[in-house]
């Protein structure tokens, strides 16, 4: 019996001996450490088929001779459009995209892939993407027995007026204007085309688009 519990004991021994003479045989080296800078610290706000989004951004590193690949996703704040909550918007180091984006609120990140240690780093800031008539007070208007639609638009902190928004089009029932009507549907997320815009005047009703406010 006393020889099995020497035995064992040894064999402990050894065991701790070998696990502990191991510390330091490994090989340890400092990665490549990478900040990006230069993104936008509050909302930017940007109109949709109007304006280009730019951002030149700037890497601080601690090793040199960094190999990146870089990529810019906008990723939905909330819900989904059409089955996608992100688009890739971007795969070179400076961004510069003309903004066709759904109309939303977005996450905006850039991550910055380091080739040779393959960690990949990352910064985000927030994106609304918007018209001229997504946010703001519709002014519906008599003009010589004939409707006009105005708004007056929100941007960010801007205000700014839209005159004459039917201009354009020829409207089957644009006399006599009585009341305009929003019809949101709240259940389908961040912007929706089953949302409705309904004008109505003294000949008859139609619908508007909710994104252009146009027929």
């Amino acid at each position: 019996m006393k020889t099995k519990v020497y035995t064992l004991l040894s064999f402990c021994v050894i065991l701790l001996y070998s696990c502990y003479s191991d510390e330091g045989n490994y090989d340890y080296k400092e990665i490549n450490e990478v900040k990006i800078n230069g993104l936008p610290s509050g909302i930017v706000t940007k109109f949709k088929d109007v304006d280009t989004l730019k951002i030149q951004p700037t890497l601080e590193n601690t090793q040199a001779g960094g190999n990146y690949e870089y990529t810019w996703t906008a990723i939905l704040q909330d819900g989904k459009i059409d089955d996608k909550f992100e688009f890739e918007i971007g795969k070179e180091k400076d961004l510069n995209y003309f903004i066709k984006l759904p109309l939303a609120k977005y996450y905006v990140y850039l991550e910055v892939l380091d080739k040779r240690t393959q960690v990949t780093w990352r910064q985000k800031f927030d994106l609304e993407v918007i018209t001229a008539t997504t946010s703001g007070w519709l002014v519906l208007s008599d003009q010589a027995g004939m409707t006009q639609l105005d708004m007056i638009s929100q941007a960010g902190e801007d205000e700014f007026m839209v005159r004459n928004l039917l201009k354009d089009f020829n409207l089957p029932n644009k006399k006599g204007p009585k009341r305009i009507l929003m019809n949101v549907n709240y259940s389908s997320g961040a912007s929706s085309t089953e949302d409705k815009i309904i004008l109505i005047t003294e000949t008859g009703s139609c619908y508007l688009d909710p994104e252009y406010l146009t027929w």
